[in-house]
């Protein structure tokens, strides 16, 4: 039962109400897919693909050669709490070694420590201002519309090596 408050008399008006519930019965529930599924065939279905470029090279130089080690540490130092009261806090710090190279070709410069193993075997042939061939791909978001291509946007480079 709902309650109004009848402003001009100001007393509660009972109002009975129930609840309108509507079973589907007789396969309601297949005419709602059958309809879903001519909707969905009706409308033009769009895909999106990864693609990738065939393999590229430029120019490039050697600007810099990174090697952060890994670090391995805990601690305890004194807290204050914005109430003002003291405590401690304890500390653990785990870090993975990290390689990078930094090369710079005619548009900018890039750094490549994506792969661990590869970066670190570039880290370790390369110099720095050394004069190399980058080999590269570009990967693209390519959408379709059934066979026709609506638009393709690159997203990333992949680095393949230097030589």
């Amino acid at each position: 039962m709902l309650l109004i408050l009848w402003p001009s008399s100001l007393r509660y008006l009972p109002i009975q109400t129930t609840p309108q519930i509507y079973p589907f019965k007789g396969g309601g529930m297949k005419k709602v897919f059958y309809v879903i599924t001519v909707l969905l065939a009706l409308t033009a279905c769009k895909t999106t693909k990864t693609e990738y470029s065939p393999n590229l090279t430029e120019k490039a130089r050697v600007v810099d050669l990174i090697y952060t080690p890994a670090v391995h540490g805990s601690g305890v130092g004194p807290t204050v709490s914005t109430n003002g009261s003291f405590g401690l806090a304890f500390v653990d710090v785990d870090t993975i070694q990290k390689y990078a190279v930094v090369f710079e070709c005619p548009h900018g410069k890039f750094i490549v420590e994506n792969n661990q193993r590869k970066t670190k075997e570039l880290w370790q042939k390369l110099k720095k201002d050394q004069e190399v061939t980058v080999t590269y791909r570009e990967i693209y978001r390519a959408t379709y519309e059934d066979d026709s291509l609506l638009e393709r946007r690159l997203k990333k480079y992949d680095f393949i090596d230097a030589d």
